[in-house]
């Protein structure tokens, strides 16, 4: 029991310690699971998989320059007004503690006449300039670099996977035990499709959440309703953190743009 304790602790550190390696090997298997029906495709015409894969990685990353493309504006307009939003959502938030303060000042005030204590001076608080954006917002923007970094990293070991066939398959399954049912190359492929299912179910999942936030935003008049039926689709690809994230940007957003209490609530 107690060695199976430490074997956990020791493996939870070494992949904490080496995630930098280890996030874009498995985000790379994930989508050459994904991907490497479209390579087998391809060889029922002939196409060698070095061919598919450099066909199937330009086509990766036209769509993902496409997409650049089209939310660059988007993704400016609202990282430029990021902090006046931060800013405006807290000037009405305090506008709203206001009257809470008043009443908690008020009550203290009547326990103290009733304890027969007088009441200390209040001290002249210095008039509170909005702050601006949050840390965790300018270090979430911060980090282009590594994610472009980690970005290339994981296409690059897409490609090769993909370039090599069934190289990584035939490699892993002579390492692999023998299963209970069926060959090494099959227990693999059913793996691979079971990833791949997930994938495709959740992407569609997401995509139909994606568009609801967008049109929804759209209707009660929330700025930038594409970025955010966007985000929507990228961020629940996180279990419950991804929403919990959407959540609270929609809800500083849309406590920052109205002044109803109905849109504020209905945006999260």
């Amino acid at each position: 029991m107690y060695l199976m304790l430490l074997a956990m602790v020791v493996a939870t550190a070494v992949l904490y310690a080496g995630r930098p390696f280890f996030a874009p090997l498995v985000l790379a298997l994930l989508f050459t699971a994904l991907l490497r029906p479209i390579v087998k495709v391809l060889s029922r015409i002939r196409m060698p998989p070095p061919a598919s894969a450099t066909l199937i990685v330009l086509g990766v990353l036209t769509l993902v320059g496409a997409g650049v493309f089209l939310l660059a504006q988007p993704v400016q307009d609202w990282v430029t007004h990021a902090p006046e939003t931060f800013a405006a959502a807290q000037i009405k938030l305090e506008k709203l503690r206001r009257p809470v303060k008043n009443v908690t000042q008020a009550v203290e005030k009547v326990q103290q006449e009733v304890a027969g204590n007088s009441p200390p001076a209040e001290a002249q608080s210095p008039p509170t300039s909005p702050a601006p954006a949050p840390a965790l917002f300018a270090r979430a923007f911060g980090t282009t670099t590594a994610f472009l970094s980690s970005a290339l990293q994981v296409l690059v070991i897409v490609f090769l996977l993909l370039a090599t066939g069934d190289l990584f398959h035939r490699k892993v399954s002579a390492l692999m035990s023998r299963p209970a049912r069926g060959t090494r190359q099959q227990a693999l492929e059913d793996a691979e499709s079971v990833v791949r299912h997930y994938l495709v179910v959740t992407a569609v999942i997401n995509a139909g959440q994606g568009i609801v936030v967008g049109l929804v935003m759209h209707l009660i008049g929330l700025p930038n309703p594409l970025l955010w039926g966007l985000m929507t689709f990228a961020f629940e690809f996180l279990p419950y953190l991804g929403g919990v994230f959407m959540m609270a940007l929609l809800a500083i957003s849309a406590f920052a743009t109205f002044d109803s209490i109905g849109p504020v609530l209905l945006a999260p």
